[in-house]
């Protein structure tokens, strides 16, 4: 009997502690999804009289703010505000809905910051920092203070002497230049896979969260994953900044350092000849800097990575002469590092194609032609007559400008030609060309999967996943999807002669701005939705703001502001 007893409170023990674990373990999923899918909430001064402010949300909604002499920018959801209270100008930070985090009176002035986190406070000729919460981090008690960007460190003056800080007051070191806020601290350098930013004062370089001594009397350091150029020679550092490798060319003059989608990184010195000439070599390294590959040949003047895609990058090496005689090799690289290359190339373009595949252009000026090749090396196509000017990826095709005449053909990545004679307008995306056909007069979108529509007499563009084409003489706008697909066709825009802009909300409101009419499209209910007609007694009006850009859509017009459906949200005051 007791072992039965023993048995089931071990069991409900059991079960208990289990339950306990898995629902913990929801609470911290669910606030880590929480956080994660946080967003920045909008809020947009959209109007402004003598007496108020007026801010709006993403769902349209309007604060009033009324008796402020002046209301700053709301930065996570607060904002410094001033009133005149006993005569007196008086600070605050509020929200939206008017609280006051630190109330009027508190400080003789606050300010913002370099960083959205802090505030500036005065207080009797002093200054200090507070949080977003009101919190004091760095007491009122220094002749002046200076931010840095994002980053948590101050600047500080106090009794003739000048200090950098952490957030916490720790000094970090003192300087003995006043007013001196240098802008090397923005150099980072990857310590335990993390970065930490460096201050340089004096020569010396500093840790910004430690204090510590990274590096000193060093008059100047390019570096970046821990590759530093110093003194004209090239040290590596690992992670634990102990020295792993010292390179050996003499006469280092620069360093370029590029990193590929596939996680190599590239190192090109320009070096020093005894001649005082100068030539390039390059280095590939892995994430771990670990040399994989070196090519060192004083013939090269000029080394130029090229980024492609992770699957592949690409280098071009080129011996500086005139673009009729220069000699260049065009090296194409997998993410194994396995390679091929062809010599004698002035100029290449890398397109990948939907499947992932790179088709590279070989440009010859002086031949006049275009050679495609495959990943493989081997040349499928020849264009004949066609110096690039310029080249444009759009899915599976290229538009190629000829150097002559400006004008564009377009191909297959097999060298197959699908349009010619066409007036180059735009790529749109690397997945929508645009063309205006000399020849025919025609305009054309060409997209990815080979589609073309003919948007004859429309002027169009694309935004966000919609393009919008107006037809005025027809009376017509369609939308497109960027496929291709024709999403709604509208007819009813009488009254629009010469359409002056376009606009497109969340990708669903068409909003069209004439002289004399502004009209708004609903694409996922197929319908007008609202028509501004303009008041021959109140004159001429004006679509003065558009606050798409900020999430808002709003549209500001003569007498008050609507939204994209023509409900009157606020009236202006005349």
């Amino acid at each position: 009997m007791k072992n039965k007893k023993k048995m089931l409170i071990i069991t409900i023990v059991s079960i208990i502690t289990i339950l306990a674990v898995v629902i913990t373990a929801i609470i911290i999923f669910n606030n880590s999804k929480t956080k994660k899918e946080e967003k920045r909430e909008i809020f947009t001064l959209i109007y402004k009289d003598e007496e108020n402010y007026y801010y709006a949300d993403e769902k349209e909604k309007i604060y009033t703010f009324t008796g402020y002499k002046k209301i700053g920018e709301f930065k996570n959801g607060l904002a410094i505000a001033s009133k005149e209270i006993d005569k007196e100008r008086q600070y605050a930070i509020i929200d939206k809905n008017e609280k006051q985090i630190v109330k009027f009176g508190t400080y003789d002035d606050i300010d913002t910051t370099g960083n959205d986190k802090y505030y500036q406070v005065k207080k009797d000729s002093l200054y200090g920092i507070i949080d977003e919460k009101g919190d004091i981090i760095l007491p009122i008690e220094y002749d002046k203070i200076s931010t840095y960007d994002q980053l948590d460190i101050f600047y500080v003056e106090k009794d003739d002497k000048y200090y950098y800080l952490s957030e916490n007051g720790k000094v970090i070191c003192e300087t003995e230049k006043k007013g001196y806020f240098n802008n090397s601290i923005s150099y980072s350098l990857r310590i335990n896979s993390s970065y930490d930013y460096l201050i340089k004062i004096d020569n010396n370089y500093y840790n910004a969260k430690t204090g510590d001594v990274i590096f000193k009397d060093r008059e100047r350091i390019n570096f970046e994953y821990n590759i530093l150029f110093e003194n004209n020679k090239v040290s590596i550092y690992d992670k634990n900044l102990k020295l792993k490798e010292e390179l050996k060319d003499q006469n280092v003059l620069d360093i370029k350092i590029e990193k590929t989608d596939s996680n190599y990184i590239i190192l090109i010195e320009t070096i020093k000849k005894d001649n005082n000439t100068t030539y390039q070599k390059y280095r590939i390294y892995d994430e771990e800097l670990k040399l994989k590959k070196e090519v060192d040949d004083i013939n090269i003047k000029y080394a130029t990575y090229v980024k492609c895609t992770e699957e592949y990058f690409y280098i071009i090496e080129s011996d500086g002469k005139t673009s009729g005689d220069m000699k260049t090799r065009t090296t194409l690289f997998n993410k194994d590092l396995k390679e091929w290359a062809r010599e004698g190339s002035v100029s290449s373009y890398c397109h990948v194609n939907s499947k992932n595949e790179i088709i590279f252009l070989d440009n010859d000026y002086k031949a006049n032609k275009v050679y495609f090749y495959n990943t493989k090396g081997e040349k499928v196509a020849t264009i004949e007559n066609h110096g690039v000017g310029t080249a444009y990826i759009c899915g599976d095709y290229i538009a190629l400008g000829n150097v002559k005449d400006k004008n564009y053909s377009i191909y297959k990545q097999n060298g197959e030609l699908v349009a010619t004679g066409a007036k180059y307008k735009e790529v749109l995306t690397n997945k929508i060309i645009a063309l205006e056909r000399i020849t025919s007069k025609e305009n054309s979108v060409i997209f990815e999967n080979g589609k073309e529509i003919k948007l004859n007499n429309y002027d169009w563009n694309l935004y966000g996943e919609t393009i919008i084409a107006i037809n005025l003489s027809e009376k017509k706008v369609k939308t497109y999807d960027k496929q291709g697909n024709l999403k709604n066709e509208f007819s009813d825009i009488t009254g629009i002669d010469k359409c002056e802009s376009t606009y497109i909300t969340s990708n669903r409101y068409v909003l069209l701005k004439s002289k004399g009419k502004i009209i708004s499209f609903d694409t996922v209910n197929n319908k007008k939705v609202f028509e501004f007609e303009k008041d021959s007694t109140s004159g001429d009006y004006a679509v003065q703001g558009n606050y798409a850009r900020s999430g808002v859509y709003i549209i500001e017009l003569e007498d008050g502001f609507y939204n994209f459906e023509g409900k009157k949200l606020l009236d202006k005051k005349k």
